[in-house]
């Protein structure tokens, strides 16, 4: 049921002074916000691993009726999927502001979007006394938005506000309602899978939570009588865009693929550890670290708690974590997002302690250092690869119109090393600026919009490889990436032309073999 806020509105006359007027919130929550922003305006780049990939991705598609090069390569073949965020959302914008800055207003936007639904949800359980919320940036930059798992990411924001909207206006008596609602929960399945899977434990740990309370005055069975019919109330939301999917049968034209695969327990706190850790072990974990600390002591002297009304998301959240493949219907990293999206949901449903009055400047320091932190450690970062991204962009502007690049990788053997910054899809700026070829593309595989033509299609490859003997008779150009650490066979030397060079890449023509 709707959510009434007169009791909010009393407390709020009550005791004028202990709450911020709606003009200092809003000042305060800019602030805030534009702070954790800085990093997406600093530099050209932004250097997500894989937006170069969804980079070429959107100008092929915006692109494709008028390039015979594209055309040669790559087919569009739009279909109604649970990912396309993204997609709608640069074709959309992209032809008015160009499609670099359609990426970065996107990235914006999803930031916005999570901070407003972190703060929609914090409204709901804690009232005038929200203050909660605007720890949110700590976790902006995390480890599913800094692989590029942008619709994922914007997807989750979505389901924050709609989830938010839902705590406030959810009426199952009003059919205008539940058409709306029916209406939001389908933009954030068809934004993204996963995003929807976080909106649905979100609505049913609700519908769970408002049932809990009879069961103190009713019988087992009339308790059942009422989680049914709260189940239903749930279904009346999540049950429509899922059917209208399974109707279409669609996933890009393709079946889903029915590999599923688990991995080690490792994993799991690998996503967990992914809340703020990424690239740089040492800071990274040191600052989730230090925000664990300061929720837990806070917790201890009564500055927070936990509504317990947020308590079976809690738990239902966690069981959806550790029984969540990490691959599945042609999906992957599925359990490895999974904390990032829970955790802003977990945020709103905190409230201010009874200690809070006394202890709560402590903690606002405490935390409004830590969000500087965090983007002083992104923004440090992003600043220190912008030059090696430069020499990229000044290296493929040599290369011809539809220039067909294969891609050679060595590695470092260490994970975080390798992503300062990731180079493994910076061979798709190529498909972008230059309307080429390099076998990585997100495309012919479930959840995306492009195939590869058929005589490229065997190109495909998921992972570089770090040495070749030989070379594909397609390729006319060679990308080597971390030339030091790969190995090329010395029989190639003789076919290769060096074109450009730079701090962590050679790039060669290939002369035609007889």
């Amino acid at each position: 049921m709707a959510v009434s806020t007169s009791r909010q509105r009393t407390r709020w006359a009550a005791h004028p002074g202990r709450y911020e007027t709606r003009r200092a919130a809003l000042a305060v929550d800019t602030l805030v916000f534009l702070v954790a922003i800085l990093p997406l305006l600093l530099t050209r780049h932004l250097p997500l691993v894989d937006l170069p990939n969804h980079l070429a991705g959107q100008f092929i598609i915006a692109h494709w009726q008028t390039s015979a090069a594209y055309q040669q390569y790559y087919q569009v073949h739009w279909a109604l999927i649970p990912n396309l965020g993204l997609d709608v959302f640069v074709q959309a914008v992209g032809p008015i502001i160009g499609i670099d800055t359609a990426f970065r207003a996107f990235c914006i936007s999803t930031m916005a979007l999570l901070f407003l639904g972190t703060k929609l949800i914090n409204l709901h359980y804690a009232g005038p006394d929200a203050r909660i919320y605007r720890i949110a940036p700590i976790f902006f930059y995390n480890g599913p938005f800094q692989f590029g798992f942008l619709s994922f990411t914007f997807g989750v924001g979505l389901a924050l506000v709609a989830f938010g909207l839902y705590l406030r206006f959810w009426n199952p008596t009003r059919p205008r309602r539940i058409a709306a609602f029916t209406l939001l929960s389908s933009l954030v399945f068809f934004c993204h899978l996963a995003a929807f899977g976080t909106f649905a434990i979100a609505v049913c740990a609700h519908q769970l939570a408002e049932a809990l309370p009879i069961l103190r005055r009713a019988t087992p069975i009339a308790f059942l009588r009422n989680l049914a019919g709260r189940a239903a109330l749930a279904l009346l939301v999540l049950l429509p865009p899922l059917l209208l999917f399974l109707v279409l049968g669609l996933i890009n034209g393709h079946p889903a693929s029915h590999y599923v695969h688990y991995g080690p327990v490792i994993q799991k706190l690998e996503s967990v550890a992914a809340l703020t850790m990424f690239s740089s072990p040492g800071p990274e974990l040191g600052l989730l670290a230090l925000t664990a600390l300061g929720l837990a002591l806070a917790f201890a002297v009564g500055t927070i708690r936990l509504d317990m009304r947020g308590l079976p998301f809690l738990l239902l959240a966690g069981l959806a974590v550790l029984v969540t493949p990490r691959t599945a219907m042609g999906a992957t990293w599925i359990d490895y997002r999974l904390p990032s999206a829970a955790v802003f949901f977990a945020l709103g449903m905190l409230v201010r302690g009874p200690a809070a009055p006394r202890t709560g400047m402590v903690w606002n320091l405490w935390f409004g250092v830590l969000i500087v932190a965090r983007v002083a450690i992104i923004a440090t970062l992003w600043l220190r690869w912008e030059p090696i991204f430069d020499q990229f962009e000044s290296a493929f502007a040599q290369l011809p119109i539809g220039a067909r690049l294969m891609v050679v990788e060595g590695t470092t053997g260490s994970t975080s090393a390798d992503r300062r910054p990731s180079l493994d899809n910076v061979a798709a700026l190529a498909v972008a600026r230059r309307q080429g070829f390099e076998p990585q593309i997100f495309a012919g595989f479930s959840g995306q919009l492009l195939r590869y033509q058929p005589n490229y299609q065997p190109l495909w490859t998921l992972t570089l490889p770090a040495s070749i003997a030989q070379i594909d008779p397609a390729y006319n150009f060679l990308l080597v990436l971390r030339p030091k650490l790969a190995a090329i066979a010395p029989a190639l030397q003789q076919h290769l032309t060096p074109l450009a060079s730079g701090t962590d890449f050679a790039l060669f023509r290939i002369a035609p073999q007889p």
